[in-house]
């Protein structure tokens, strides 16, 4: 609010883990010099950007995954599994930034995590650039350690280009979100409908003020009012709700079962 009121940005370098833990993904530019060629990555996640600074070793079982979308759809395969796992066992879910960071860190998962059993679990878009990746690195026996979020291309694609023509979405969003005098069709959704590039998509999902996600909480009760983490709860609740019975789903959850080995029924 601030910076959109006087127009001025303030930019913090720092190693604190306390300020950079506590950044949001989008507010983190982050700074590599690999023999003199200078690459910013942005947006980038605290766990990505703190991985030399201190080492994950007391988890039990890590999760690493894209972004934060897919820690909240992990967050509900798990509770469907079994809600009773944070009772028996000490695991976290990772979010780290783009795929190829995410390998990169995946490779390099002893070093990080130590103790740890580590997944790492990927975007679905990103298969084939991953599998070529692996065949550059030789290292496609790996493939085997990663798994893919069950929903077509990434949850943000799935949402603009499936949902938005589904009127249970439509009227799961009214009754869940908006105050009672909107409907769905106050969204301004028609550009969204010409949408193909990931990065735009992402963009047009939740990442400037015409967003979609931002557009519902322009329309919402109070309690979404700025929470745009909420109402991507919810958008992943409706998803998971209507793929939990797909026989990719069915296929997933037996993965991270095996993963917390747990039975398979």
């Amino acid at each position: 609010q601030f910076r959109k009121k006087f127009n001025i940005t303030f930019i913090v370098a720092t190693h604190s883990l306390q300020i950079i833990e506590n950044s949001d993904a989008n507010d983190i530019y982050y700074f590599e010099n690999n023999d003199g060629h200078i690459t910013i990555s942005n947006p980038i996640y605290p766990a990505y950007v703190t991985k030399n600074l201190y080492k994950h070793s007391y988890y039990d079982k890590v999760l690493l995954v894209e972004d934060e979308l897919a820690e909240k759809f992990l967050k509900n395969t798990i509770d469907k599994i079994d809600k009773n796992f944070k009772y028996r066992l000490y695991f976290t879910i990772i979010p780290i930034g783009g795929w190829r960071k995410l390998l990169e860190v995946s490779l390099l998962k002893n070093t990080y995590y130590v103790n740890a059993k580590v997944v790492t679990v990927f975007d679905k878009d990103i298969e084939e650039d991953l599998n070529k990746e692996l065949q550059k690195q030789a290292i496609e026996e790996l493939k085997k350690e990663f798994t893919f979020i069950p929903v077509e291309d990434n949850i943000e694609k799935f949402t603009l280009k499936n949902l938005f023509k589904n009127p249970k979405f439509h009227r799961y969003i009214e009754s869940e979100c908006l105050k009672d005098e909107f409907k769905f069709t106050n969204l301004s959704i028609k550009e969204f409908k010409e949408t193909d590039n990931s990065k735009t998509i992402k963009s047009k999902f939740n990442n400037n003020e015409k967003s979609l996600v931002r557009q519902i909480g322009d329309y919402s009760e109070d309690k979404f009012k700025e929470n745009y983490s909420l109402i991507e709860d919810k958008i992943v609740d409706f998803i998971f709700e209507e793929l939990s019975d797909s026989p990719e789903y069915l296929a997933f959850e037996k993965r991270l079962k095996e993963f917390f080995e747990v039975k398979n029924d």
